[in-house]
């Protein structure tokens, strides 16, 4: 019983020996490392605001490329949409002549055409009239056109023969062509629409962009404060192992005493 009973305040003397030896080492290391450790927390601030400082240098350039990429975007946009607009004016326009070639311009010519051959049968008759007072000798007149009258109406009412058809053909295909303009303009709204859309996604990028420059913003204050405030948390810290250190060495030294108190009890 003796025996175990000195046998534990030795161990207990032994491990509070190297308790107070480590507490005491401790405290030197604490001590020596302080400015290494503040150096190394200064480093590596350094390196983040280094790296802060790219990232918001890059967010600054893609975010001026968005911009000036949504500026030709938004050009672009009003072009097509001028583009369209007169597309679809020109499709107006030849509807309505589409309209004039088969209907008013295509009456017009047939009537000026029924008005040519009514005009044929009364300068027959004027030709004939003419000829017969140039066969009379004391009249005087003499009647040679190169063309009769009536001849040369008739040729013009025969060149008028293919004008009705011509002026359908051309309202067949102002009609398909303004049928093939209004799919253009269709593709080309289509290809306003998707400007817009890519506009919009630009914006949304852009606020994205602003978002991280804000929490780089943050980032590098608070990086600021902390560089600030370094040497005040290194000494509250070096301060604070410090005591934390002593207390631990009072503690083992206040168990080296007991034990020694039993060895020296057992001994009398």
């Amino acid at each position: 019983m003796k025996f175990l009973r000195r046998f534990s305040a030795f161990f207990v003397i032994g491990l509070s020996i190297i308790g107070i030896l480590f507490s005491l080492f401790s405290l030197v290391q604490v001590w020596r490392l302080r400015e290494p450790v503040q150096n190394g927390f200064t480093s590596i601030l350094n390196l983040s605001d280094g790296l802060l400082s790219t990232a918001e240098d890059g967010l600054t350039i893609v975010d001026h490329t968005l911009e000036t990429a949504n500026t030709s975007l938004n050009k672009l946009e009003e072009t097509t949409r001028t583009i369209a607009q007169s597309i679809e004016n020109t499709g107006n326009m030849a509807k309505t002549f589409a309209g004039l070639f088969k209907n008013d311009l295509k009456d017009t010519l047939l009537n000026t055409r029924l008005s040519v051959i009514a005009a044929k049968s009364s300068a027959k008759v004027i030709d004939t009239l003419l000829y017969g007072l140039s066969n009379i000798p004391f009249l005087g007149i003499k009647y040679e056109p190169p063309v009769p009258l009536n001849t040369a109406l008739d040729d013009i009412a025969g060149s008028m023969d293919s004008l009705p058809n011509s002026m359908e053909e051309i309202s067949t295909n102002l009609d398909s062509g303004q049928d093939n303009l209004t799919t253009l303009k269709d593709q080309v709204d289509g290809m306003s629409t998707s400007l817009r859309e890519i506009q919009t996604n630009l914006k949304d990028a852009r606020s994205v962009i602003f978002d991280s420059q804000e929490k780089i913003d943050e980032l590098q204050n608070w990086s600021a404060r902390l560089r600030k405030n370094l040497p005040y948390i290194m000494w509250a810290g070096t301060i604070f192992l410090t005591l934390l250190l002593l207390s631990l060495a009072m503690a083992q030294l206040g168990s080296l005493a007991q034990a020694y108190e039993v060895l020296r009890g057992k001994n009398l």
